[in-house]
């Protein structure tokens, strides 16, 4: 089994020895690593064991985030944890929207999509079909993607979106993984000039969409929404993909594009073992009880008013 994890000791009155998943702000998804799934529990049993008995580093938080909640690695994780003096305080992440478009063509996709969106990529893509100056471009191959990435920068950088906290970070994904043609980039353009762009990345069959920007004056001409439905159909036609994951978020516009939605949770699990675990946990208890009291107190008025 394989547990990429970040260990810290927080400065303060107290230090508190914490071990969290090696996850940062752009990670969708994690879970330990293991080749046969029918060894987990007993794999990650001694791995929690070693690290809430290590004499030497002795750990006092687990921090693990974010997990798929409905599974089967959610319910053993958390009771491994139980078994092993942790108290579980359990909290809700992001949502996840996806598509399984497993033994489909593009068409077979675009027709259940909703009539609203369907007619806008129609009526839409007409018009732009109607000006000289209007192409899109997927981009698959590390020289493209190498070249034409300023594109992508300079449409982010003049969009609606926050500014992106580490350029150089998403850029070096990007170059790497087109150098195992895994990235798509796709660009379109105006008047030979780029007005709206998409990152997505291929990996054991599933599409992930990680970037969408479009500069905000082309935003009446759909060109975001137009992209989209070209990079879709790419992947769909050309990639052998049997999913399309939209990652993080609880975005309005994606459940047009997703039919499915599932939940990624996170766990903060404090060894009762360790002095700071137990009163750590013994806090989170107060706090939730707190809480509960101070809601079914609230209920009561709500519903005697």
């Amino acid at each position: 089994m394989v547990l990429p994890m970040n260990r810290t000791y927080s400065t303060g009155l107290i230090s508190i020895n914490t071990l969290e998943s090696m996850s940062n702000y752009y990670t969708s998804f994690f879970a330990p690593l293991i080749k046969d799934n029918d060894i987990f529990e007993p794999a990650f049993s001694t791995v929690i064991n070693d690290l809430s008995c290590n004499k030497y580093k002795k750990t006092d938080v687990i921090c693990l985030k974010p997990i798929e909640k409905n599974s089967s690695q959610w319910d053993s994780i958390v009771s491994i944890l139980k078994l092993h003096n942790y108290t579980c305080e359990e909290y809700f992440c992001f949502g996840n929207w996806y598509q399984s478009v497993e033994g489909m063509e593009y068409i077979d996709y675009f027709n259940n999509l909703p009539s609203r969106l369907k007619n806008t990529i129609i009526r839409k893509t007409k018009k732009l079909n109607l000006r000289s100056n209007f192409n899109t471009k997927i981009y698959t191959q590390y020289e493209d993607i190498k070249k034409h990435y300023h594109e992508f920068e300079h449409v982010y950088e003049n969009s609606w979106k926050n500014k992106e906290p580490y350029p150089e970070f998403i850029k070096r994904i990007a170059l790497e993984f087109s150098k195992k043609s895994s990235t798509r980039l796709g660009i379109l353009y105006i008047d030979n000039q780029p007005v709206a762009a998409c990152l997505w990345f291929i990996n054991n069959s599933v599409a992930s969409i990680y970037k969408l920007a479009y500069i905000e004056e082309f935003k009446a001409l759909s060109v975001g929404t137009i992209l989209s439905a070209e990079i879709t159909k790419y992947v769909i036609n050309n990639d052998s993909i049997t999913i399309i994951d939209y990652l993080t978020g609880d975005d309005p516009y994606k459940r047009d594009w997703m039919s499915t939605r599932r939940e990624r949770w996170g766990i903060i699990a404090y060894n009762r073992k360790t002095l700071i675990g137990m009163i750590l946990a013994l806090r989170y208890i107060i706090v939730s009880k707190l809480k509960k009291l101070y809601n079914l107190r609230n209920n009561y008025f709500s519903h005697n008013n």
